[in-house]
C-alpha cells in the first residue's frame, strides 16, 4: 500500500448480516441515547443492485447492492467493504485574523475582508460518505466520521449504537476484525529529494486481529468468539405491536472498535479498552516528520455480509462523547 505522507485516515469495515446469538448488553432507548452530545446518524440501505450507482456522496446514508426477488427475499449480498475513515482534524486559522473557519469555500467572501475563500474548514470536520453506493458492483462504500476535537494529535472518541428501523423480524450481525497500521517506511522521497519528509510517498504494513461476532437476533449461542449481543428489543418481533417503520430501542456496540495496545511489542501490553480510531503506528525518531500523526492510517474494522439475511434498514448513532490522544503501537489484540 502506498500512503501520502499527509494521510491520517482508519476505520475500514466490512459487514455482516447473519444469524446467531451473545451475551446481552444494556438496551439505550429508542430516542437520542445521549441527549446533549454531539452526534451523527448514518444509514444503511440493503437495496436491488442496479448497475448504477446514487449520486449521495457527501451525505449520511450509505447504499449496500443485492440481489433481491419480490417481496423483498435477499437472494445474494455480493461481498461488500464498508469503510468508516477518520482522520485528525486540525483547526487553522488560515488567514491569521484570530477567526475560524468563517469564510468556506462557495466563492462568497462571507467575511468581508476582500477575499474570498480563504478560511475554510480543514479537513475531517465533517461526516460525509466518501462511496456512499456499491450497486454499481464496486463491492464497496465508505464514509469518514468527524473528528470534534480540533487539536493535532487529539481525535474525539464515539459511543456507537444501531438498531434496526422498518419491517420486523429482521436482523443484524456481523464479524469485527481490528487492523491498524503497524508501520510506514518512505518509498520514494518526493520532490524535495529528502527522504522523511511529507511529501515522500510511503508503503505501510498492517496487522489483523478478530474481535468477535455481534448480533442482534439475542439469539444466545455459546460461542466464546461473541463478544456482544444485543436485548431482544433492538429488532422487531412480529405480532407485538410493531408496525413496520416503527423504531426499536438503540443497542451499543462500542465494544467491536476496542482493542488493547502493545506500544513496544515487548509482549506486555500498555493500555486496554482503545479506540480503535486512536491506534496508529509508532512515531520514527530518524525521520523529519511524526509518523504517528502524519502518515500512519489510524486503526480500522472489517465486517462481512451474509445473504442469508433479511433486508433491514440499519442505523448507526455515533456519539462523540470523548477525546483521546492518537497512540503510536507495534500491536493490538482483542480486550480481555
Amino acid at each position: 500500500m502506498r500512503t501520502p505522507a499527509s494521510l491520517v485516515a482508519g476505520l475500514t469495515l466490512m459487514l455482516v448480516l447473519a444469524t446467531s446469538g451473545l451475551v446481552s448488553v444494556a438496551v439505550a432507548g429508542n430516542g437520542n441515547p445521549q441527549p446533549g452530545v454531539p452526534h451523527d446518524t448514518i444509514m444503511v440501505h440493503i437495496q436491488p443492485m442496479t448497475g448504477n450507482p446514487n449520486q449521495c456522496n457527501g451525505g449520511h446514508s450509505l447504499h449496500i447492492g443485492a440481489v433481491i426477488e419480490q417481496p423483498g427475499t435477499i437472494v445474494e449480498i455480493p461481498p461488500t467493504t464498508l469503510k468508516i475513515t477518520m482522520i485528525d482534524w486540525v483547526q487553522v486559522d488560515n488567514d491569521g485574523d484570530g477567526a475560524f473557519d468563517e469564510d468556506p469555500v462557495d466563492g462568497i467572501d462571507n467575511d468581508g475582508d476582500g477575499l474570498t475563500d480563504e478560511d475554510p474548514d480543514e479537513l475531517g470536520k465533517d461526516t460525509a460518505a466518501i462511496d456512499c453506493d456499491s450497486r454499481d458492483g464496486d463491492g464497496e462504500v465508505s464514509i469518514r466520521i468527524r473528528d470534534t476535537d480540533p487539536r493535532k494529535g487529539v481525535i474525539s472518541t464515539q459511543t456507537w449504537y444501531v438498531r434496526l428501523v422498518g419491517k420486523p423480524q429482521q436482523n443484524f450481525a456481523f464479524t469485527s476484525q481490528a487492523e491498524h497500521t503497524v508501520e510506514c517506511h518512505s518509498t520514494d522521497a518526493g520532490a524535495d529529494g529528502i527522504v522523511g519528509t511529507a511529501d515522500d510517498t510511503y508503503e505501510c504494513t498492517f496487522q489483523q486481529i478478530e474481535l468477535g461476532k455481534v448480533d442482534l437476533s439475542n439469539t444466545d449461542a455459546n460461542d466464546p468468539s461473541f463478544i456482544l449481543a444485543c436485548p431482544a428489543g433492538t429488532v422487531k418481533q412480529a405480532g407485538k405491536g410493531q408496525k413496520a417503520g416503527g423504531k426499536t430501542v438503540f443497542c451499543d456496540i462500542t465494544t467491536a472498535f476496542l482493542v488493547d495496545v502493545d506500544i513496544e511489542d515487548d509482549g506486555t501490553f500498555d493500555l486496554f479498552d482503545q479506540h480503535i480510531f486512536s491506534v496508529s503506528c509508532e512515531d520514527d525518531p530518524n525521520t523529519t516528520i511524526n509518523e504517528t500523526l502524519d502518515v500512519c492510517p489510524l486503526g480500522s474494522v472489517i465486517w462481512d455480509v451474509d445473504k442469508n439475511t433479511g433486508r433491514p434498514t440499519i442505523q448507526l448513532f455515533v456519539s462523540h462523547d470523548g477525546t483521546t490522544n492518537i497512540t503510536g503501537a507495534k500491536r493490538i489484540r482483542k480486550p480481555e
